[in-house]
This record gives structure tokens, C-alpha cells and sequence, in this order.
């Protein structure tokens, strides 16, 4: 799972209209949405009742997601099109429901304050169905009821609607949506989320996952933290498939840094820095290498089994 930057102020002139036309649609959609829940809540026993989402605006992202942002693969597990193939674009908060693991087995609801501070069961961040910085290209295994799915761990407490005055609402880091209903109240961007919650999930577009996850040689995965460890058990990291897929491609890693570094011996180079040289010409494939993380990582380990010599 490699960071990834996402800036679409560097588009150019005319995927920069397709954005413009796209975020106006996004955000149309996502009133349209807010008033739809609150019309529900509001209505006949008190009770939200279902919303429609419209797939297709965020489906439209995912061929600028997977190709030209995540190189192809999936942006939690990096697998292309192998063991757990075909693609969805996912959503980071579930757009629908919310839970949580209490256990190996067993799977909570989140609850929240609703707009009179009284505890409900998390409706889903449903305002972020449409926000970009809440969609990632996702392989079926890892937005699966074997993977994430409704999951998502926090640290604190899951936000649902935030209570503000119109000073605190300037104050945040991307403006919030105000409640067409309720007064006061309002739903908050990702991350003014981030920051209330503090998400035990990683998200590529905020966090640079090589502090929380790290892989030895065979694939084997490894938490550093607390966010790494809930990181590898909700998204299935540890499943042995994924294992071998990804010790096949550390392999195909060493072979290609080899045959690197042998072209660079012949040039004159000690055999160091004909490593160093090869295994910076592989980190720069990183954007498209499959399983890149577990790759990068295993290389010296791996090259140390056939070299030796301390690098």
C-alpha cells in the first residue's frame, strides 16, 4: 500500500473541465442526499429510512483512480488483476452503515449523536458517497465481507452530525455542509474527520502506510503500530494467497535488481553500488510494480541470500 498523492489542480485544461463538471454534479448529488435522510428522520415515526445513491458518479472515477493514480491496483493490497481481482472504487467511510469488530467473530454497530445529541446507530457517512479524498480503487477481497466491507475502526468515537457555531465551522479544514434542517448542525469533510476520530484504518491519500506495515522476505506482512495491526485484520492481509502472491513478485524483484546490478558490475561499479543503482531503478517502477511495499522492502534481505557481503 504505497502513498499517493492526488492534487487535481494539475490537470490539465481539459480533464480540468471534466473535474469541474464532475465536483458540481458530486456535490448536487450529496444535497440531494442530505435532504433525502433528513426528510426521512423527520417523516412519519422518526425513523431514517434508506437512501438511493447514484453509483455512477462515483463509478466515474475509476478509471482515473486505478490507472493514472494507483498504477492499476488495488490502493489497499496493490494486487492487479490476480488472486483478488475484479476492482470496485470503495469507500473509506462506508457510505451506508458502520461497524466495527469487537472480536475475532463478532461485528458492532458504531452508534453516534443525531442531530438532538441523542445516541443512534451510525447511518453511514452517506455525505462522503460523492468526495473524492472518501474513494479508492479497492479489489473485490478487500471490500468484501471477507475484508472491509461496513468496517471502520476509530480510536475515539465515530462522528456523525457536529454541532457548530458559523466561527467553529470557518475554522475547520474544508468547508462542512450545513444542515438544510437543522440549524447549527453539520457534516463534516474527511479530514475535519480524521481529526475527531482518528481513523485506526490507513488511508494511502493520508498516511504513508511503510510507518504502520512493513514485509519480510515470503511475503509475511508485519504491524509497527496499532494502525498497521487493524490495517492488516480488516483488509485480510495475512490471507496465505496474497502471501504468495506477493513473495512471487519480491522474487521477480530480485531477479530484475540482479540483473540490474550485473550490468552495472560490467560498467565498473563495486558490487554496492551496483545494487544501490539497481534498486533504485526498480523503486522507480514503485507507481506500477505489483505488491511494490513487499517488494521494496525484501530487497536487501533477498540480495544479502545471494551476495554475503555487507552492502
Amino acid at each position: 500500500m504505497p502513498p499517493v498523492a492526488f492534487d487535481p489542480g494539475t490537470f490539465e485544461a481539459e480533464e480540468q473541465d471534466w473535474w469541474t463538471r464532475w465536483k458540481d454534479r458530486a456535490l448536487a448529488a450529496t444535497k440531494d442526499l442530505i435532504e433525502a435522510w433528513e426528510r426521512s428522520k423527520t417523516g412519519a415515526g422518526g425513523e431514517a429510512q434508506a437512501i438511493t445513491f447514484k453509483s455512477a458518479i462515483w463509478t466515474e472515477l475509476k478509471s482515473h483512480l486505478l490507472l493514472k493514480l494507483f498504477g492499476g491496483k488495488c490502493a489497499y493490497c496493490e494486487t492487479k488483476k490476480s488472486v483478488r481481482w475484479p476492482v470496485d472504487v470503495e469507500h473509506f467511510r462506508p457510505k451506508g452503515a458502520v461497524e466495527f469488530r469487537v472480536d475475532d467473530e463478532r461485528l458492532k454497530r458504531a452508534t453516534a449523536e443525531d442531530e438532538n445529541g441523542h445516541p443512534i446507530e451510525h447511518p453511514g457517512y452517506f455525505w462522503l458517497a460523492y468526495n473524492w479524498k472518501n474513494l479508492l480503487p479497492s479489489c473485490k477481497r478487500c471490500n468484501s465481507g471477507k475484508g472491509k466491507n461496513m468496517q471502520f475502526p476509530v480510536e475515539r468515537a465515530h462522528v456523525f452530525l457536529k454541532r457548530l457555531s458559523a466561527t467553529e465551522a470557518r475554522k475547520l479544514k474544508a468547508p462542512p455542509i450545513e444542515s438544510p434542517n437543522w440549524k447549527g448542525m453539520y457534516y463534516l469533510a474527511p479530514e475535519d474527520l480524521d481529526d475527531l476520530e482518528s481513523p485506526l484504518l490507513l488511508n494511502p491519500y493520508r498516511d504513508d502506510p511503510a510507518n504502520h506495515i512493513r514485509f519480510g522476505i515470503k511475503g509475511i506482512e508485519a504491524a509497527v503500530d496499532q494502525k498497521g495491526e487493524y490495517t492488516i485484520r480488516v483488509l485480510d492481509l495475512a490471507d496465505d494467497e496474497l502471501r504468495r502472491e506477493r513473495q512471487r513478485a519480491q522474487e521477480q524483484g530480485l531477479f530484475s535488481v540482479f540483473a540490474r546490478a550485473q550490468y552495472h558490475s560490467l560498467q565498473g561499479d563495486t558490487l554496492e553500488r551496483s545494487f544501490q543503482k539497481a534498486q533504485k531503478e526498480v523503486e522507480d517502477t514503485r507507481a506500477t510494480m505489483e505488491y511494490s511495499a513487499a517488494v521494496l522492502d525484501a530487497l536487501p534481505a533477498l540480495w544479502m541470500q545471494l551476495t554475503p557481503r555487507p552492502l
